[in-house]
């Protein structure tokens, strides 16, 4: 009996050891199929997830662009504004009696108290119109596009000034301030 005790004995220590054993390696994979599942959703939250560094780089860089976008058609705006150019234009260096005088306004270009055109094209730079089939361009210059060039059209290379810009003109002779003061004559009589 002693025998048969002894061999229930370690029969019953062979199974609690092989039960542990089997605890062991399903712990073990318990472990692993724990730790896959962690690796699983760490890779799937670092593929949803982008760093707010991104996106408040793409935020800025969206403002960035919108904000000079908005300048650079505001300066463009100005640039072509024809408000820069409507007004009265006299011709300088020339004699009272065949001074050129034209207006450019909304409505178009008037001399001599009639509109000769209704069409006006300004690109920034250019003054152009049409009287009868003959071109006209007028090139804007000076400090405050005060000055306007004939570079096209009938007649000789003249330079206009806008009526109350008279004084910005250079004095490079003699005759320059009596041109000036013929000029000023001529607003003030009207």
């Amino acid at each position: 009996m002693a025998q048969e005790l002894l061999r229930k004995h370690n029969n019953q220590k062979q199974r609690n050891a092989e039960m542990q054993r089997r605890r062991e390696v399903l712990r073990k994979q318990a472990l692993q199929v724990k730790a896959a599942a962690e690796a699983e959703a760490r890779k799937a939250e670092e593929k949803r997830s982008v760093p707010w560094g991104k996106y408040i780089w793409l935020v800025m860089m969206l403002l960035t662009s919108a904000a000079i976008g908005r300048v650079a058609y505001i300066n463009y705006r100005e640039y072509v504004d024809p408000q820069r150019i409507y007004g009265e234009w006299i011709e300088t260096a020339s004699p009272g009696y065949d001074t050129e005088v034209f207006s450019i306004s909304e409505q178009g270009v008037m001399t001599d108290s009639r509109y000769i055109t209704s069409e006006v094209e300004f690109n920034g730079d250019i003054v152009a119109f049409r009287f009868g089939n003959i071109r006209y361009e007028y090139q804007l210059f000076g400090e405050f596009d005060e000055r306007l060039k004939r570079v096209a059209g009938e007649g000789h290379p003249a330079v206009f000034v806008k009526k109350g810009y008279e004084h910005t003109m250079p004095k490079a002779d003699a005759v320059g301030p009596a041109r000036r003061v013929s000029l000023a004559e001529h607003f003030q009589s009207k």
